[in-house]
């Protein structure tokens, strides 16, 4: 999908790296798991392609989940707030999907069922739509 063009923009950002820890000498952003023994806070995404009959335009559902360890939800409000700042109506564009339009759709608090207090897990959502450049090149020969 467009996860690199996604993770470049996240990560060439200084207020959102500022919240979140390194792994590898690198921001804390991962496409769909973090890997073992990744330091708190991170985020970790996810596309999923909705149901779709356009031929020309994608539909997806992209999640941002915030993981923190700490006695306060501060820095996940922030986060959220930082990804709201970067991605609504933002229009990205990768090898495959061009004109990638962000819009937002939810902010979610998801409360873990163990009995650590400290977890923090934010989730916030935006819908996206992309058109297929792909395509449209095959289709009109350009």
């Amino acid at each position: 999908m467009f996860e690199k063009s996604l993770i470049d923009v996240l990560k060439a950002d200084s207020e959102l790296i500022a919240l979140i820890s390194t792994f590898k000498d690198s921001p804390s952003i991962f496409s769909h798991s973090a890997p073992e023994n990744t330091e708190f806070p991170y985020i970790v995404f996810d596309i999923y392609m909705d149901d779709n009959i356009d031929s020309v335009v994608d539909k997806f559902e992209t999640f941002f989940n915030f993981f923190d360890h700490s006695n306060s939800a501060a820095r996940a409000r922030k986060v959220s707030r930082r990804l709201i700042e970067l991605l609504d109506r933002q229009t990205l564009k990768d090898d495959y999907y061009n004109y990638i339009r962000f819009f937002r759709t939810s902010i979610d608090i998801v409360k873990e069922n163990d009995e650590d207090p400290r977890k923090v897990h934010y989730i916030t959502r935006f819908m996206a739509r992309a058109g297929r450049e792909g395509w449209i090149k095959n289709y009109t020969g350009v």
